[in-house]
């Protein structure tokens, strides 16, 4: 796994050795499509060199907001090529947050697939950084006009392999940012994650490693491209072993073993409540029957779930821990797996259970994950824009996670809950304020309260918490219809509640751990027991 020098460490580099070494083998598959390693290189260098003439230049910022499709992973490795940084923009964002995302990261280009052009017709204002669009017809909207005038260039993304096959010749440092990703703020806006070339070639090793993967794995993948999970969990493990990658465009607990089945895939990935989604499906006899023959989990699972989950689907789960900002910190590996635990620190980072004054806790007691690298350039660079959120972020040379744990006497990490007023839904990361900004820009709201409840899938459920103006009158699927257009489906609360006046202390901040822990009551309205059904 270590064969590329520190200096070779670039998503680019990669890609064009491995095309040498396996010129003709299939590594992409993806709705009915099959391209080898020597064909996405060379669609890679089509696009690099196309984002050249257009005006792209190392060290330029491009945004990504596009399906699971062929065409996002030839953008990914085009930018990769000429050291421009990727902004993968989450799929469901909308309104004010894919307003603040596209404007926040000073994106000079947006490559976006039609479904979404809607999304961004009503911010056509704002896009005052963007000076151009590059649109991806995908099969959603085969038929409909491109976009409407946004009063930008725009280009069909088809133009972008027009260009040279040719290497575009592009210095880029293994140091340089290959990605910016917008992670959940806790306080204020969401920030965006600075991820060099090296982080991603560092998680996706480790990965290669923890799962002892090789050549001969097809590693399937049903998570958005727009998360770093499916990057450095799949697509670059696959590449790093000459294995293959198989693309879904999304999850489906129905159909996701027949499509397992279909590919042949041995190696998926996981986050969130995939795996209990997959659990809580009616048991078939034909459930072990499937080729694959390890799971790697961002998600800790009950013991005897975790147990339980390996019988019946005949496979290996791997659990590990980690955030964007720093890579991988704990794992499990192949032939060394502890149920409930995500494992031990890896022997590249320092990691400890600490209070709330950064002083190390005891064996078993519950406390922050903080952490920091033994070895340079395995972490963030930084939130990009923000160096106080940096500096903030490594209070006392240590990064701040902002999740609790506990740590038992054989060096063992056990993931217990968040810190940070950041909630755990569906494998997103869920910023209470953001939501708190949306329900509070409603006419009738004084002020409100987001909190985690726990769901029955496990991670949490979003409760808001909701006081009136003196007079005012409001009902909760008006609360909802209201969030429903301006937040992503999965930051849409599932449960509301109104108050005459939120908890505070003396210096009038939410006491929210008295909010969390009373949970749904009686006087709690739940849209899913009101058959309420999202629009996504």
């Amino acid at each position: 796994m270590n064969r590329y020098g520190l200096k070779q460490r670039t998503l680019g580099h990669i890609l064009e050795d491995q095309a040498r070494a396996h010129q003709d083998r299939v590594f992409l598959r993806c709705q009915g499509e099959q391209v080898t390693y020597g064909e996405l290189d060379k669609l890679a260098n089509r696009v690099a060199n196309s984002l050249l003439r257009l005006g792209v230049r190392p060290g330029d910022i491009v945004g990504l907001l596009m399906s699971n499709c062929p065409q996002f992973i030839y953008a990914w490795f085009g930018l990769a090529k000429i050291g421009a940084a990727a902004v993968p923009i989450n799929t469901a964002y909308k309104a004010d947050l894919l307003q603040y995302v596209i404007d926040k990261s000073d994106m000079k280009m947006l490559l976006i697939s039609s479904q979404f052009l809607e999304r961004i017709a009503p911010l056509a204002e704002g896009l005052k950084k963007v000076e151009q669009l590059v649109v991806h017809q995908d099969e959603t909207s085969q038929g409909q006009s491109p976009s409407a005038d946004f009063g930008l260039p725009q280009l069909d993304f088809s133009g972008l392999l027009e260009s040279s096959p040719a290497p575009p010749g592009c210095e880029v440092s293994f140091k340089e940012p290959m990605a910016i990703i917008a992670t959940s703020g806790t306080t204020g806006p969401s920030k965006l994650v600075m991820r060099s070339h090296h982080q991603f070639y560092f998680i996706a090793s480790h990965c290669v490693r923890a799962m002892q993967a090789t050549g001969d794995d097809i590693f399937y993948n049903c998570l958005p491209l727009c998360h770093g999970t499916a990057h450095t969990l799949a697509l670059l493990p696959a590449l790093l072993t000459g294995g293959q990658f198989a693309l879904s465009e999304r999850f489906s607990a129905t159909n996701f073993w027949n499509e397992i089945r279909s590919y042949g895939a041995t190696v998926f990935c996981s986050a969130g409540t995939l795996l209990a989604m997959l659990y809580r499906q009616p048991p078939r006899p034909n459930d072990s029957d499937n080729p694959v023959r390890v799971c790697l989990s961002v998600t800790s699972l009950e013991p005897d779930l975790h147990l339980d989950f390996e019988r019946r689907f005949g496979l290996k789960v791997i659990e590990v821990y980690g955030l964007t900002e720093a890579s991988i910190l704990t794992s499990n590996w192949y032939h060394d797996d502890c149920p409930g635990s995500c494992g031990k620190a890896l022997p590249e980072f320092e990691v400890k259970i600490v209070d709330d004054d950064d002083q190390e806790l005891p064996p078993n007691a519950v406390g922050e994950i903080v952490a920091r690298p033994r070895v340079p350039w395995i972490t963030t660079l930084g939130y990009y824009g923000d160096p106080g959120g940096t500096w903030e972020a490594s209070s006392n040379l240590w990064l701040h996670t902002g999740d609790l744990a506990r740590k038992d006497e054989a060096g063992r990490f056990y993931f217990v809950g968040r810190k940070k007023d950041v909630i755990r839904r569906r494998g997103e990361n869920v910023s209470a304020f953001e939501v708190e900004s949306v329900v509070d820009s409603l006419p009738q709201v004084l002020e409100s309260a987001a909190v985690a409840v726990p769901s029955e899938l496990g991670e949490d459920d979003i409760k808001i918490v909701v006081v009136l103006k003196e007079g005012q009158r409001l009902a909760p699927e008006e609360v909802i219809a209201f969030c429903e257009h301006r937040l992503p489906y999965f930051a849409v609360p599932r449960y509301v509640e109104f108050k005459q006046a939120l908890p505070k202390t003396t210096n009038e901040r939410v006491k929210k751990y008295l909010l969390r822990e009373e949970g749904v009551t009686a006087h709690t309205w739940d849209r899913e027991k009101a058959g309420y059904k999202l629009k996504r």
